[in-house]
């Protein structure tokens, strides 16, 4: 199974837990900016030389990608992938903003404008190889309405991948049987957590519950999971996850 990394805070001490890592590897660094990721991407390599990275755009005013975004943030973000030469593996984070939720009624004006501008960065055909990172139960009989909301799209028309993001431990046990009902065929899985986020306060699995998680999909076909986040990477999360690594 190939088992990749978020990582949302590409700091030093962060990025030193891929010294750890033997095995073929991308590692998602979430950054405000292009230049801010090709400085993360260049500290990796000193650090662990044989593994990739993705450029995981960081809003500044918006954090996440959706139809609530500021429009201005996705134009931005927009043009400094237009002057970009050569490969780039990019991750988009489609969610609504539940960090910021006066996005859902200051940006409501500006909805299907924004929704436009994302489906243009997805329509990319050049070198850029475009991941998302969506919630789960976008791949359920829900998806109609997660893609009017700008957060989720088409993969037969954009030729993305889609990372669902199955964070089992924010997920109240009572809801995690419904995996089995959600459509990961040919999906990543996303798993974790195993280190807080931006909210601060995000529950962490033990690596007996990782075990679960990564046993569990391997055993339903999934070939590819993305662990959430890097800087957890330690220990015994670091044995679970050279257990299934390939």
């Amino acid at each position: 199974m190939r088992i990749d990394f978020f990582e949302e805070y590409p700091t030093a001490e962060n990025l030193e837990k891929a010294r750890a890592i033997a095995f073929p590897s991308t590692i998602y660094l979430a950054s405000h900016s292009l230049n801010d990721f090709t400085k993360y991407r260049a500290q990796l390599k000193v650090i662990n030389s044989t593994l990739e990275a993705a450029y995981w755009p960081i809003l500044a005013k918006s954090y996440w990608i959706s139809a609530f975004s500021y429009p201005d943030e996705i134009e931005t973000l927009r043009a400094e992938l237009a002057q970009h030469s050569g490969p780039l593996s990019i991750l988009l984070d489609l969610e609504l903003p539940l960090l910021r939720p006066v996005l859902f009624l200051r940006n409501a004006r500006t909805f299907f404008r924004t929704k436009r501008l994302i489906r243009a960065l997805l329509e990319r055909t050049d070198a850029i190889v475009a991941h998302t990172a969506e919630y789960p139960w976008t791949a359920s009989f829900l998806h109609p309405i997660a893609r009017f909301l700008g957060i989720a799209y088409s993969e037969q028309r954009f030729r993305h991948q889609r990372i669902l993001m199955w964070y089992s431990s924010m997920i109240p046990p009572v809801l995690r049987p419904l995996m089995r009902f959600i459509c990961f065929h040919k999906k990543i899985v996303g798993l974790g957590t195993i280190a807080t986020g931006v909210f601060g306060n995000e529950p962490r699995l033990s690596p007996e519950q990782l075990d679960r998680d990564i046993a569990f999909f391997r055993d339903m076909g999934i070939t590819q999971a993305v662990i959430f986040r890097l800087g957890g990477l330690s220990g015994p999360y670091l044995a679970v996850v050279k257990k299934y690594a390939t």
